[in-house]
């Protein structure tokens, strides 16, 4: 059944919505440098290892995206000016979750996280066949 007029305006919203977050998803080290984005030194952090991560914290400007209000705090590593992790809270939730970010490959030139594990929530998200092409595939946006 094809949703026309009023009908269609939920679909299109939840749709786009789903889309915004899964870009920020995607994208996330990335979005941190856009123009409604600060962001704020936190600390430094080491591990027994010796290894040392700058921890920054993005603040969104209240037009950003659908929740400004999530916090998150970018665990940038030092020796690889990588995101390794970043630690997410949701306005309106009580926990903090950690998402760790591995398999850095590049995809399009862009050097991208191709798999993301929240391992309190036992959740991996695989972005294995993901593709940046120059231009939309042929016939992609015909009905």
């Amino acid at each position: 059944a094809e949703l026309k007029g009023d009908a269609a305006i939920p679909i299109l919203t939840l749709g786009y919505r789903r889309y915004q977050n899964d870009i920020f998803w995607l994208m996330m080290p990335f979005k941190m440098r856009e123009e409604k984005v600060k962001v704020t030194y936190v600390s430094s952090r080491d591990d027994v290892c010796s290894h040392t991560w700058d921890v920054i914290r993005p603040i969104f400007d209240a037009s950003f995206g659908f929740s400004p209000n999530d916090e998150y705090s970018a665990w940038v590593n030092r020796d690889t000016g990588l995101v390794d992790s970043w630690d997410m809270k949701l306005a309106g939730v009580k926990d903090a979750v950690t998402v760790i970010f591995r398999d850095y490959r590049r995809v399009g030139g862009l050097l991208i996280s191709a798999r993301r594990e929240i391992t309190s929530k036992k959740q991996t998200v695989r972005l294995e066949e993901l593709q940046v092409l120059p231009e939309p595939p042929k016939g992609a946006f015909e009905p």
